[in-house]
């Protein structure tokens, strides 16, 4: 068993009884079970040969899995071409979300990298496409007028993290980054990206669908002017202008376009450097460069795997800092408990702030039927009827 940064942590061998499997590890596997039961973090099966002479930075090219289909072409950047693997023995009779029965009903299903939304919605309703994920608020009202598109809603996708730069700059200071925090109007910002759909709005870093999701509150969450320029006069912010770092892409300028003019509310001066995701990403790694990161992340399965949420990602939270050490204890104790005492730790010290979680939707067309959308969307047991 190899973990997604490449590491051993243990060996599997089937056990005495069909369909048993035996798991030993030399170290604690307290969080395994939430990893090998996730669809963003999904455990695969694949020779032990293959993973074992990567090296480092080095991907998987020989693809050996199990599941109905089989990738037949990949071309960086355009497209995946999967067709039906003829072979496959499902099991179960019926199926319920990821779970049970799985059918190729399709010969071969094609997957298009598609980032113009404007060029996916055409795309959908001149019959290029059959089916779109990231529907934009806009294009529901398309869709509606066409009158031979579905609009299905997925779970919490993800989430919008303002993050600190707490290596240089005025982000080091926690008075600041509280006065940030209470500035933020979350309905505000999530408007300017998504329109009227797809967001919620809730304290927990995790999002809602997951097991380490919990229902306390933010103290430094909700927007509050007076309490944010109360904190803002502790601070030792002296009108410097604050560098907003974000990227042009998927409306997330917009994103730090409302969180600039948030910051004016409070007396915070700030400029926006919105770049290509290229030279954003390349950027936020030099922290004289910025001192705010807007950005989206994905569902993950484990509070550890959130990025902005370790020590060597970009914002640098102290190794030392007790949230991180209650993150740390969480492989040998109290999982979830553990993760609300560190989460509320988190809170205090307001190393990210999190306006809100976006919900992706997906469109398609009417006559495609059995899409399952559960942390992303699957084909399986999807069938075109007559109309």
């Amino acid at each position: 068993l190899y973990g997604a940064a490449g590491d051993f942590v243990g060996s599997a061998r089937f056990g005495e009884r069909d369909g048993e499997v035996s798991i030993t590890s030399e170290r604690s596997l307290t969080l395994f079970p939430y990893l090998i039961a996730s669809s963003p973090q999904a455990a695969v099966i694949l020779p032990s040969e293959i993973i074992g002479s990567l090296g480092e930075g080095e991907v998987v090219t020989d693809f050996i899995g199990t599941g109905p289909y089989m990738v037949e072409g990949w071309n960086s950047g355009e497209k995946i071409v999967l067709s039906r693997f003829d072979d496959y023995a499902a099991y179960g009779d019926s199926s319920d979300g990821l779970w049970g029965r799985k059918e190729a009903v399709f010969d071969t299903i094609e997957y298009y990298f598609v980032p113009d939304s404007v060029t996916r919605s055409l795309g959908l309703v001149n019959g290029t496409y059959d089916f779109v994920n990231d529907v934009m608020s806009e294009d529901r009202a398309v869709y509606g007028r066409v009158g031979n598109i579905d609009v299905l809603e997925g779970d919490e996708s993800g989430s919008i993290a303002v993050i600190f730069n707490k290596r240089e700059g005025i982000g080091r200071d926690l008075g600041f980054r509280r006065a940030v925090s209470l500035a933020m109007d979350g309905e505000e910002i999530m408007r300017a990206c998504y329109g009227e759909y797809g967001w919620s709005i809730h304290s927990d870093y995790m999002e809602r669908e997951q097991a380490f999701s919990v229902d306390d509150v933010n103290p430094y969450r909700g927007q509050d002017i007076g309490r944010a320029r109360e904190m803002l006069a502790t601070s030792s912010y002296d009108g410097e202008t604050v560098r907003i770092l974000t990227a042009n892409l998927s409306n997330m300028d917009k994103l730090a376009v409302a969180l600039s003019s948030e910051l004016g509310e409070i007396g915070v001066r700030s400029e926006i450097l919105a770049l290509d995701w290229a030279s954003m990403v390349e950027r936020r790694s030099d922290p004289s460069s910025w001192d705010i990161l807007i950005s989206a992340y994905t569902s993950v399965p484990l509070p550890q795997m959130k990025l902005y949420l370790s020590s060597s990602y970009p914002g640098w939270i102290d190794r030392d800092e007790e949230g991180l050490v209650l993150l740390d204890a969480m492989e040998d104790g109290d999982a979830i408990a553990l993760w609300r005492e560190a989460q509320l730790a988190l809170w205090e010290s307001v190393p990210v702030a999190i306006p809100g979680h976006y919900i992706t939707a997906y469109a398609k067309k009417s006559e495609i039927e059995g899409v399952i959308c559960q942390n992303g969307f699957y084909f399986w047991n999807a069938r075109r009827t007559e109309q």
